[in-house]
């Protein structure tokens, strides 16, 4: 498929018309309009309707994210096949929730300089962060939770939950304390986006206790 084909569908999807994605790419109208004629005659479908508005139809809409992906695919591919033609090591693109990049990933990276393979860190909250290996916007994934079957992985550490209590509570000294003191406190808590959230829920279900949420974060 003609990349370049691509750049020009989604720049008219983008801008909403044929006329405003020509001037954003200093090519004439009928120019960019044949060549989105084109690209229908190629996929066999209809992109966007007849007019000077060219609404995006349907199928357009349908495939401007397998479009995107193809762009981005294609540049990452491009990037690698570069830095191997230059005999430098390949960069990687990692991903991870915001707590994990902060307290595993951004350390890793700093102890590695300049010249570490991490290339680029994307910050996801964890219930997506497996879609970013489906998606092609990372190479690797650092998640809180077991991914699908179809993905290898290892663990590579385990992290307490830790609960924060105001001095006045009796328990604040403990260095550990059990679910059933703790579902005697109304919580603030993260809201179930986080894994974190699912595995609090499923032991405190699991204990047969009840929690007070104050506020979810």
């Amino acid at each position: 498929m003609d990349l370049r084909l691509l750049s020009y569908f989604l720049a008219v999807f983008d801008a909403g018309s044929i006329s405003a994605a020509a001037r954003e790419l200093h090519i004439g109208q009928p120019s960019l309009s044949r060549q989105i004629r084109n690209l229908e005659r190629s996929l066999g479908i209809s992109l966007f309707t007849v007019g000077p508005k060219a609404s995006a139809t349907p199928s357009a809409i349908a495939f401007a994210p397998i479009a995107r992906d193809l762009m981005a695919r294609a540049v990452q591919a491009e990037a690698t096949i570069k830095s191997m033609d230059h005999n430098e090591a390949i960069r990687l693109t990692i991903a991870g929730p915001p707590t994990t990049v902060a307290d595993v990933i951004a350390p890793f990276i700093a102890q590695s300089g300049a010249q570490g393979l991490l290339a680029n860190i994307r910050e996801v909250l964890p219930n997506a962060i497996y879609r970013e290996l489906a998606q092609y916007r990372a190479d690797l994934v650092i998640g809180s939770s077991p991914p699908p079957a179809h993905l290898e992985y290892i663990v590579v550490g385990y992290s307490p939950i830790w609960a924060q209590l105001p001095d006045d509570k009796k328990s604040v000294h403990k260095k550990e304390i059990t679910l059933a003191e703790v579902a005697q406190y109304p919580l603030a808590i993260v809201d179930d986006n986080h894994n974190v959230r699912r595995v609090f829920d499923q032991a405190i279900a699991e204990a047969g206790l009840s929690v007070q949420i104050a506020f979810e974060t």
